[in-house]
């Protein structure tokens, strides 16, 4: 029982991260309708922009900020200088879907040309372990925990409450229409991008915190749990992507703790191969739907 206990607690920390990257993921797509497979790239620039502010300060609420804050600018310049002159030219998905992926190809060799292929260190401090209940967590696991709360917490104000919020789910509804009833579309998809950057740019500081390495592959090795759980949730459906980064992060973790732990990126496979075979829609998506 104690050490089903202790994989659940894991298992809240591993969604919450996965939770971070889903989000932002299904956000763009909802609005955009653009697979964006350079998306595990945002998760690394992250990483390097907290890597960056650390050379000038060792404060890691404000390295955290920089990584998003830098993953979120170069998302919007990508949507604004890549995507959108595309989409003018009416291309195709499939054809944004092989710029996405030369997209992640170039920022993988761009990180490596200007820091190197070795791993990285943050610098993070050591934090004792403390019983919660049944589960055991260290500190930096409760921040993790309590940011990817504040953030889901954000992004249901921001969808809910706000204007932008009311414009980004007409747009996601139909593109088309809601030009129509006078919303500047290309604006909200451009602050769209930006705002899912910045939350992709923050999951991958989380990553490097919590391990204290990375490298120019480590958002990459995110990516298929990232689709994974947004997938399960319903592509597109921001809630969806929280729910299914939860069941996601339980599966892996528990499944990891009476197996081997390679064998988490295998468990989150199965979980997407078998969403697809029962609910191609996404557990928690009406079918043929794919608005927030």
């Amino acid at each position: 029982m104690t050490v089903f206990m202790h994989s659940v607690g894991f298992g809240l920390v591993t969604a919450s991260v996965i939770a971070l990257s889903a989000v932002a993921l299904s956000l763009q797509f909802s609005v955009s309708n653009i697979p964006n497979f350079a998306h595990g790239e945002f998760l690394t620039l992250g990483a390097y922009g907290a890597f960056m502010a650390q050379l000038v300060t060792h404060n890691l609420f404000i390295d955290a900020l920089a990584g998003g804050a830098v993953t979120a600018v170069i998302a919007w310049a990508i949507n604004r200088g890549v995507i959108e002159p595309f989409m003018k030219r009416g291309a195709r998905i499939t054809v944004l879907f092989v710029v996405t992926i030369a997209l992640s190809l170039m920022i993988q060799n761009g990180l490596i040309i200007f820091f190197g292929g070795t791993t990285q260190n943050l610098v993070v401090p050591s934090y004792s372990v403390n019983d919660v209940g049944p589960f055991r967590f260290t500190v930096m696991d409760e921040v993790i925990i309590a940011v990817a709360v504040a953030v889901m917490l954000a992004v249901h104000v921001v969808l809910r409450y706000t204007k932008f919020g009311k414009a980004q789910r007409a747009v996601a509804d139909s593109r088309e229409l809601a030009g129509v009833t006078g919303i500047d579309t290309p604006r909200v998809v451009a602050l769209t991008w930006l705002m899912a950057g910045g939350i992709a740019g923050l999951a991958g500081v989380v990553i490097a915190f919590q391990g204290g390495t990375f490298d120019p592959t480590t958002g990459y090795t995110y990516l298929l749990v990232t689709f994974a759980a947004a997938v399960a949730g319903g592509i597109g459906r921001p809630y969806g992507a929280m729910l299914g980064a939860v069941i996601l992060g339980l599966v892996t973790e528990v499944g990891g703790a009476y197996l081997a732990s390679s064998y988490k990126v295998v468990i989150a496979v199965g979980v997407l191969i078998l969403v697809l075979l029962v609910r191609p829609s996404g557990l928690f998506s009406a079918p043929d739907r794919q608005s927030i």
